[in-house]
């Protein structure tokens, strides 16, 4: 359980939060800790994901088989994420799958560690 121990109401929030293994315990925190910030009236909620758990899993190699990088995409922007940094990403199209345009658009912001750590 995640209990804000002081007003958020209208502060742009960052939360830093790798998705690693223990992929689904991490998951979970960061999903209910999203949740939290929305429900106390947040002002923009930033992701920063060092590392984007079941990144690798975003497309379908056989039918009847789940996209879980596009599953986590929702689950981010469903539980209030309004923008998402990440790092590394396996693939370009997860930064698709982060922009809905029927429901929100959640802005990503994405880096190659190996550029940002030559320069």
């Amino acid at each position: 359980m995640y209990n804000c121990k002081e007003s958020v109401r209208g502060v742009d929030c960052f939360v830093i939060q790798p998705t690693c293994s223990p992929v689904n315990e991490n998951l979970m925190e960061l999903l209910i800790l999203l949740d939290a910030l929305k429900r106390a009236s947040a002002g923009r909620i930033t992701v920063v994901m060092p590392y984007y758990g079941y990144g690798r899993q975003d497309r379908k190699a056989a039918g009847r088989e789940a996209i879980t990088a596009k599953l986590i995409a929702d689950l981010l922007t469903t539980s209030g994420a309004q923008r998402v940094v990440a790092l590394d990403l396996h693939a370009p199209q997860i930064m698709g799958f982060l922009i809905s345009w029927w429901i929100t658009f959640t802005p990503v912001l994405y880096f190659w560690t190996t550029s940002v750590l030559s320069t």
